[in-house]
């Protein structure tokens, strides 16, 4: 309808295209990004100098509600078991994690209320890992979301996937050892 083709990306080229915004938004990088959309999540080791391995994991929130069956507890298990195939993320030790994607904006954002975070810029916001790991824990097991202070500010829709995107970070973050979550809007 537009005369444009459409370029189909695999999995490493999105992984590539996250890690180009993340050195857009940060300057010079160090360390693992992640772009948690509906489908997938893409992986990509970052570093000053270049992009090293980048892996693509069908670990986005909509297909894991979907895989899962709606279970959170079963959506532990496919995320330990994705993430557990991944053979270089022992290289995210004590680097930062650049976190991007709208469901982990969303976390930031409700971490950022309950903290009393006094900025309302996203852009670097950054958590320690225990901390985030922590939050993402809480926002897993909590019976009523909708009870969460900040939670009026996140999108109904980003409201489904915000425990699914919760187990995604949270595991990651426990196989990583990162020493940061840095969030990205690029």
């Amino acid at each position: 309808a537009l005369g444009i083709p459409i370029q189909l990306l695999t999995g490493e080229r999105e992984a590539e295209l996250a890690s180009l915004g993340i050195a857009m938004g940060f300057g010079e990088v160090d360390g693992i990004a992640g772009d948690l959309g509906g489908g997938s999540l893409e992986l990509v080791d970052v570093a000053p100098s270049a992009r090293r391995t980048a892996t693509t994991l069908p670990l986005g929130g909509l297909r894991l509600i979907d895989s899962s069956g709606g279970r959170i507890d079963k959506a532990l298990d496919l995320a330990d078991e994705q993430i557990g195939k991944v053979g270089w993320l022992d290289r995210g030790r004590n680097r930062s994690f650049y976190a991007v994607g709208g469901t982990w904006r969303a976390i930031a954002k409700l971490h950022m209320e309950q903290t009393g975070y006094p900025l309302r810029i996203m852009h670097g916001y950054s958590m320690p890992t225990k901390e985030a790991v922590a939050f993402c824990e809480e926002i897993r097991k909590a019976k009523k979301l909708s009870s969460m202070s900040g939670m009026e500010d996140v999108s109904k829709p980003r409201r489904e996937v915000l425990p699914y995107g919760a187990v995604v970070l949270e595991r990651l973050l426990k196989k990583l050892e990162p020493s940061e979550v840095r969030f990205s809007v690029f």
